[in-house]
């Protein structure tokens, strides 16, 4: 469960964009997805979690990017 979830982003092209959530508990396995695709760490993704709140950087932003992005906490 989600105690804050992703809200709509935009961002200009060649910048970065981070999208946030915040699990109703710590110690959570999330997964990132743009368009049902897993997303792992890259130079292009960083995944970062502390605690309860989660969040994905999208770095050098481009078209291609954009999408439906989800984090999946498996429940």
């Amino acid at each position: 469960m989600f105690l804050r979830s992703l809200e709509d982003m935009s961002g200009e092209e060649r910048g970065d964009v981070c999208l946030q959530c915040e699990a109703s508990k710590p110690k959570v396995a999330p997964t990132w997805k743009k368009d049902e695709v897993i997303l792992g760490s890259s130079d292009k993704y960083e995944i970062l979690q502390s605690g309860r709140s989660l969040a994905l950087i999208i770095h050098n932003l481009c078209k291609d990017d954009a999408g439906e992005y989800v984090c999946d906490l498996g429940t």
